[in-house]
Formats: structure tokens, sequence, C-alpha cells
């Protein structure tokens, strides 16, 4: 039990920080994104190479965050456990311990 919720505190710490960085994320994301771009170039603008690496650093903190916290909050330490059907028989889908 201590072990699991162990697991439990660092997936919901994990995914709160991750989640708290889109307040430094975002205001960066729309602060370069507004700036105008000129579009007679045909390389791209190191703003436009910036705002791609902003884009993808927001929709990660935003998706891996939202989910590790909510893994967290439903991490019970029983993922390896494995049970008994009404036959006697141990269920092959998960191995581990039988309860």
């Amino acid at each position: 039990m201590r072990k699991a919720r162990m697991k439990q505190r660092v997936y919901r710490r994990v995914g709160a920080l991750l989640l708290w960085s889109l307040v430094v994320w975002l205001p960066m994301l729309f602060h370069y994104g507004a700036k105008p771009v000129d579009e007679g170039k045909p390389e791209q603008s190191p703003s436009m190479l910036l705002m791609g690496g902003l884009l993808a650093a927001t929709f990660a903190s935003f998706v891996a965050g939202l989910t590790l916290f909510q893994l967290g909050g439903g991490y019970d330490g029983l993922r390896k456990l494995r049970w008994v059907r009404p036959d006697g028989s141990l269920s092959v889908l998960v191995k581990g311990h039988r309860i």
C-alpha cells in the first residue's frame, strides 16, 4: 500500500506540475503568436520555429499533465493482481498475484 500511495502522489504531483507549466507556455504562445511574420521570405523565420515549439510544449503539457493527474487519482496499486473466475481458474489477461 505504501508503494501504491507513493506512485499515486508522484503521478498527481507531476501531472499538477505539467498543468501548472501551462501558466508559462500559454502567455508566451500568445505573445509570440501576435507578432507579424514576413510572408515574402521562402525560409521559415525563427519566430515560426519558436511558435511551433511552444505549441508542441503546450499541447504535450496539457495532455500529459491531465493524463497523469487523472491516473494519480484512480491508481490503487491493484494493476498486477489476477482474479479468480467462478470455475476456479485464474484470469490470463493480467499477470500477478492471486486474489
